[in-house]
């Protein structure tokens, strides 16, 4: 495993998009910044981070340029030469309809590849019993997929919005993400998706479970979304005595099940089956 020391993972000065992050966005992303610290692939939760950081520090590295420095290993050293370096994500811009209380669903899009406008109609699907929150999500990196992120509180909120609960919202949300996705497709070179996060509790530990479809297989997260908890349960079973930090699944079309594709524990090791 490759280890780096005082490695510079983000600055205050101007990237190759020509953008740069201001000092107290650079500040808060700081204090916010957990350790350790994951590096993902590409931004993608769905696969397994390539590097994880700790020691962070925050320092001036010229006059009025500042930059995040970190003690880095680096996991998979060949996905880690295809990004060509470092690249975080950082959230900013909370669009809502409803600014006194946070969404029941909270949307993050990217907005070098999803307008505001475009986000602003999903945000207008809220209804007085659920709202729909959004959020840009800033990412630099080679290739910038289209994905849309769907956050919700919990499993049984994530389960019961397909059912009686959300299931007006629903449909018309999803016939706009796939409207949204058939304007994009000719754009991207891999298929749009989505990706449901939610928190399951393991006893006293808060997991991250992220579930990715692709948009054109929409409706297996309707009919299949009441076996996630019996699928969750199993992979709870088959690691026992490990503290989880991070679970990630998809669908496997040719068996029609779903399918782990990793798993994360609370320091930072990577399990397969």
């Amino acid at each position: 495993m490759k280890a780096i020391k005082n490695q510079i993972v983000v600055t205050s000065g101007i990237d190759l998009h020509g953008d740069s992050i201001p000092l107290e966005i650079l500040k808060e992303f700081y204090e916010e910044m957990p350790e350790p610290w994951l590096l993902n692939n590409n931004h993608d939760l769905s696969k397994p981070p390539i590097a994880i950081g700790y020691n962070k520090k925050f320092s001036e590295i010229e006059d009025g340029k500042w930059a995040i420095m970190m003690d880095v290993d680096i996991l998979d050293e060949e996905e880690f030469k295809k990004m060509g370096g470092f690249s975080i994500s950082y959230l900013r811009n909370l669009i809502t309809m409803n600014p006194s209380r946070p969404g029941d669903i909270e949307i993050l899009f990217n907005p070098m590849v999803v307008t505001k406008s475009e986000v602003d109609e999903l945000v207008g699907l809220s209804t007085e019993k659920l709202q729909i929150d959004a959020r840009e999500l800033i990412q630099k990196a080679y290739e910038i997929p289209f994905v849309l992120i769907l956050k919700f509180c919990a499993l049984a909120f994530f389960t019961a919005f397909f059912g009686k609960m959300g299931s007006d919202t629903w449909d018309l949300l999803r016939d706009k993400i796939k409207s949204l996705a058939q304007k994009r497709n000719k754009e991207i070179l891999t298929p749009p998706i989505c990706q449901f996060i939610f928190e399951r509790r393991q006893q006293d530990l808060r997991v991250e479970v992220i579930v990715t479809i692709k948009v054109d297989t929409f409706d297996l997260i309707e009919t299949k979304s009441s076996t996630l908890e019996p699928f969750l349960e199993n992979i709870f079973s088959s690691f026992k005595q490990t503290n989880f930090k991070r679970i990630s699944i998809s669908f496997n079309e040719k068996n029609e099940d779903w399918k782990m594709d990793y798993c994360l524990t609370q320091d930072g090791k990577i399990l397969k089956y």
